[in-house]
């Protein structure tokens, strides 16, 4: 499993366009292309769009569940469901 550090206040990121930016350009490609359930890992040129974003909680503990549509140059279209969790900083 890898790990991200983001400095950002995780409120609101269901629709923080921004924060979805830096997840879509520079965390989650290098992800994908690692994970062996991304049946994109050898195309070349393809693009991360989050589409939806849930927020689900238990007690105190946050989740979040992403719609992720990944586009090829030739058109083609896969979606994938994808789970994000934060923690904060003093925990790791």
């Amino acid at each position: 499993m890898s790990k991200f550090v983001l400095q950002l206040d995780w409120e609101g990121f269901e629709k923080d366009k921004y924060v979805h930016t830096v997840l879509e350009d520079n965390l989650l490609p290098d992800y994908f292309v690692k994970c062996r359930w991304f049946a994109g890992k050898i195309r070349k040129n393809w693009r991360l769009k989050i589409i939806k974003v849930v927020r689900m909680t238990d007690e105190e503990k946050q989740f979040f569940f992403s719609i992720i549509n990944v586009k090829y140059p030739e058109g083609d279209v896969e979606t994938y469901m994808f789970s994000l969790s934060f923690v904060q900083n003093d925990i790791l």
